[in-house]
C-alpha cells in the first residue's frame, strides 16, 4: 500500500496544475512507449465509443496520465448515447499498467484497478505520423469504451507557437560560439523521474528563456569578454532570473541519457552560478543537422518545437 500511494503523490503535482490549454496532437512526438509515460493528455471533445458524435468537454474535466507502472485518469463528465450530459466530481481512475503491446495504429495498453486486481480495463493510443489523434479508455470489460479526441491547435495558437517558440531547426549550434547573443525560448520541459521523464508544456506567458550572453568585464586593469548564460523564469517567484558564468565548454560531449539508455551528443558547458556560487553544468542536445534541440539542467530538460519558427 505505502507503494501505491507513492505513485500516487508522483502523479498529482502535473495533475494539480492548473490547464491553460488543451493537449493539442502537434505538442510531443510519440516515437518510443517511453514516450507516453508522464505526459497528461487533455482532450477537447469525447464520447461514448457506441456514440454517433462527439461532444466538446470543459477544459480539464477530462485528463489521462500515463507513467511506466500506472494510469490516473479524471474524467468528470457525464455520458450518454446521445452525448454529454453533464458534469460530476467523481474520484479519478487509479490503474496500474499490466502489459504495453506496439500495434500497427499506436499502443495498446492493459490496465487493471489497483484496489481490485480483477478489475481489468485497457487504453489505446491511436498515433498517425508520431502524433496521438485519440484514445480509447474502457476502465473494465463490463464497462462502456470511451473515445477521446486531440484537437490540432486553432490558428490563433498556432500562429502564436510557431511565431514565438524556438524550433529544433531554428539555431545553428555547430559551436557554442554561434549561441552568443542568441534568445532561446523553450516550448516545453520534461523533468526526470524514476524511468521516464515528466512532461509540461511552456506557454509564452510564462516568460521563460535562455539568453546567451558575452559581456565586458574588468579584470584587473583591463576589461575582458566573459559569457553568460541567463535563465528568465516568470513562474519562479523566488528566483525569476538566474545567471550562469561560463568557465568551460568541452564540445562533442557524449551524454549518457539513463532514460532512454543511449547517448545524446552534445555541448557540455561547465558554469558557476551567479547567486549560489555552485558549479554546475549545462548540456546543450544538437541533432544531426548540429541544430539546437534540447538544453539540460539538473534533471530538467527544456526542449524545443519541432520544425521552424514562422517569422512572417
Amino acid at each position: 500500500m505505502k507503494q501505491i500511494l507513492l505513485l500516487l503523490a508522483c502523479c498529482l503535482p502535473f495533475f494539480t496544475q492548473a490547464q491553460k490549454e488543451y493537449s493539442y496532437f502537434n505538442d510531443k512526438v510519440f516515437n518510443y512507449s517511453v514516450d507516453l509515460f508522464g505526459y497528461t493528455f487533455v482532450p477537447y471533445k469525447g464520447k461514448l465509443s457506441n456514440a454517433h458524435f462527439e461532444d466538446p468537454i470543459k477544459l480539464g474535466l477530462v485528463q489521462l496520465k500515463i507513467t511506466s507502472s500506472m494510469v490516473t485518469i479524471i474524467e468528470r463528465v457525464d455520458f450518454s448515447t446521445s452525448g454529454i450530459k453533464g458534469e460530476n466530481k467523481s474520484e479519478p481512475y487509479n490503474m496500474s499498467v499490466s502489459q504495453i503491446n506496439k500495434t500497427g495504429w499506436g499502443y495498446d495498453l492493459t490496465i487493471n484497478d489497483i484496489k481490485n486486481y480483477n478489475i481489468q480495463g485497457y487504453i489505446k493510443v491511436f498515433i498517425n505520423q508520431g502524433y496521438v489523434t485519440k484514445i480509447l479508455f474502457r476502465p473494465e470489460m463490463a464497462g462502456t469504451e470511451r473515445t477521446y479526441y486531440l484537437p490540432p491547435p486553432p490558428d490563433y495558437i498556432e500562429v502564436r507557437d510557431s511565431k514565438f517558440f524556438t524550433h529544433e531547426q531554428d539555431l545553428d549550434a555547430k559551436s557554442f560560439d554561434l549561441l552568443i547573443d542568441q534568445s532561446i525560448y523553450p516550448f516545453a520541459y520534461t523533468k526526470d523521474d524514476l524511468d521516464y521523464r515528466e512532461f509540461a508544456r511552456i506557454y509564452p506567458d510564462d516568460r521563460l528563456s535562455f539568453k546567451i550572453e558575452e559581456r565586458m568585464v574588468l579584470k584587473g586593469k583591463k576589461e575582458k569578454p566573459v559569457t553568460f548564460i541567463v535563465l528568465n523564469d516568470g513562474k519562479n517567484k523566488t528566483t525569476p532570473q538566474r545567471e550562469f558564468l561560463v568557465k568551460k565548454v568541452k564540445d562533442g560531449y557524449k551524454f549518457t541519457d539513463r532514460i532512454l539508455k543511449k547517448d545524446r551528443e552534445a555541448i557540455e558547458i561547465s558554469v558557476i552560478d551567479d547567486l549560489s556560487k555552485e558549479e554546475l553544468k549545462l548540456y546543450f542536445f544538437r541533432n544531426s543537422q548540429k541544430k539546437l534541440i534540447a538544453i539540460r539542467l539538473g534533471d530538467i530538460e527544456y526542449t524545443m518545437r519541432k520544425g521552424t519558427r514562422n517569422n512572417d
